[in-house]
């Protein structure tokens, strides 16, 4: 991953949740227009050895933004800028 390039992981089990959450999650990236690599988590022995309490869950750079909710692309777009400038996403969440 280039020093530029975010990592971003969608964990879910390709409930209707989590199918809503991915669309906004790419519209939110798209209009960003920042640099992404995703990975979506899709086998329940993987996502069990993630530190989340429930999926859908969104993890930028190995923190998590979200779980257990589906906010909307706006909301999603605030919370990526808000972690990107301060690196952390424990005030997000």
């Amino acid at each position: 991953m280039s020093a530029n390039m975010h990592y971003i992981e969608l964990l879910g089990i390709g409930s209707n949740k989590h199918l809503e959450l991915k669309g906004s999650l790419l519209t939110a990236l798209e209009e960003l227009g920042i640099p992404f690599s995703l990975k979506e988590v899709s086998r329940i022995e993987e996502i069990i050895q993630y530190d989340i309490s429930a999926i859908p869950a969104i993890l930028v750079n190995g923190s998590i933004i979200s779980e257990n909710e589906l906010p909307e692309k706006e909301e999603l777009m605030l919370r990526i800028k808000q972690f990107l400038k301060e690196g952390q996403a424990d005030v997000v969440v």
